[in-house]
C-alpha cells in the first residue's frame, strides 16, 4: 500500500503500475481518511474471508 499527499502524483503512480503489472495484478486506487479506514472499508483485499463465509452460512441457515 502506498500513500500520497497529492492526487495527481497518485494517479501518475497508478498509471505506471498499470503499465507494468496490469495483466499480472489487480491495481486499485482508493481514497480514505487513514490506512486503517481503507483496510476496514476494503476488507476483501486485506483480510481473511472467513468472516464473510460465516456471514453467508448464517444467512443460509436463516433462509432454511
Amino acid at each position: 500500500m502506498k500513500s500520497f499527499d497529492n492526487v495527481n502524483r497518485a494517479i501518475e503512480a497508478y498509471d505506471e503500475l498499470e503499465k507494468e503489472y496490469g495483466e499480472k495484478a489487480d491495481i486499485v486506487l482508493v481514497r480514505g481518511e487513514s490506512e486503517e479506514n481503507i483496510r476496514d472499508v476494503f476488507r476483501n483485499y486485506f483480510s481473511d474471508s472467513r468472516a464473510f463465509v460465516d456471514f453467508i452460512e448464517k444467512g443460509l441457515q436463516v433462509l432454511k
